[in-house]
């Protein structure tokens, strides 16, 4: 049965930051299959519904995307660029250019930056000359941020309100977001604003035994969130994706998969309604939430 996620609703993006090579952290860290990779392709070809994020610094994904699904995906594939301090208005320009050869489409649907700390380079403007450039020929149709913090996306929306897009980490287990209203007020003015690490790398919905070694002094509260789904009867993808959807201010909600058969269940899942609106568990602190702060075992 096709997906019938419908695009003026949450937009569903499937990232592929495995796809090229290894992603996540510790026991948790896998490539995605690739005998998969074909079969991924093939139904995403077909559910014009769900969209796919990617990235100049994933590994071969971009080139996968190409080989796989060539001038099938216009306007559904969104991809990030990493900026660098010598960049230039023609260095971000031919960078885009290249990933949009990479993944063999004739337009992005968005191209975000990915590091979000560019606004304080001394070439910002350049940069972003570049990115209005390249949507002002239609290599792009949205240009925009990958952020960390809310308070990142406020002053780059100040200081370029015609940056619309952008994405920020939010999840159940870190819900310091879930009523913000500036994001909802961004809403309101026709930002979007996509959520990513849904699932924190795998760790909220995977088996506690192989949580990494540095996150084992907070495993009481994943433990918690384990509990609590077994308790209601419901998986812990479910109670991570609910949440998600939950969220007022949310546009889509970029999703990293394990392999062919997860995304099938996701899409499944998404097709249900929202059952879960409660949310009771415990929270990670600050720290140990970003996967910046988190070191190898």
């Amino acid at each position: 049965m096709k997906s019938s996620i419908q695009p003026s609703t949450l937009k569903i993006i499937i990232g592929t930051a495995n796809f090229g090579s290894e992603y996540g952290t510790g026991k948790l860290s896998k490539k995605f299959p690739k005998p998969d990779i074909e079969k991924f392709f093939g139904d995403m070809v077909s559910n014009t519904d769900v969209l796919i994020d990617t990235a100049n610094s994933y590994g071969k994904s971009e080139l996968l995307i190409g080989r796989y699904a060539p001038l099938a995906l216009d306007n559904r594939v969104i991809t990030k660029i990493s900026i660098k301090e010598n960049d230039t208005y023609d260095s971000v320009v031919s960078s885009i250019k290249r990933s949009l050869d990479n993944v063999q489409q004739n337009s992005f649907l968005g191209v975000l930056i990915h590091n979000a700390n560019f606004l304080n380079a001394s070439n910002a403007n350049e940069i972003v000359r570049g990115l209005l450039h390249c949507q002002d020929v239609g290599l792009t149709k949205n240009i925009g941020v990958s952020c960390y913090e809310v308070n990142e996306i406020i002053k780059i929306k100040n200081r370029y309100n015609f940056l619309t897009n952008y994405q920020l980490p939010e999840n159940v287990a870190d819900r310091r977001n879930s009523k913000n209203a500036d994001l909802l007020n961004l809403k309101m003015q026709g930002y979007n604003v996509v959520i990513r690490s849904v699932f924190l790398q795998g760790t909220l919905v995977s088996n506690l035994k192989l949580l990494p070694n540095f996150l084992k002094s907070s495993k009481h509260i994943f433990q918690n969130i384990e509990d609590y789904c077994k308790e209601k009867n419901f998986s812990k993808l479910k109670y991570c994706l609910d949440y998600a959807r939950t969220l007022e201010w949310n546009s889509g909600i970029v999703l990293g998969i394990q392999n062919f058969e997860q995304y099938k269940e996701i899409l499944g899942e998404l097709q249900n309604p929202i059952a879960i609106r409660n949310f009771p568990t415990e929270v990670l602190d600050s720290i140990t939430v970003d996967p910046r702060n988190w070191t190898d075992e």
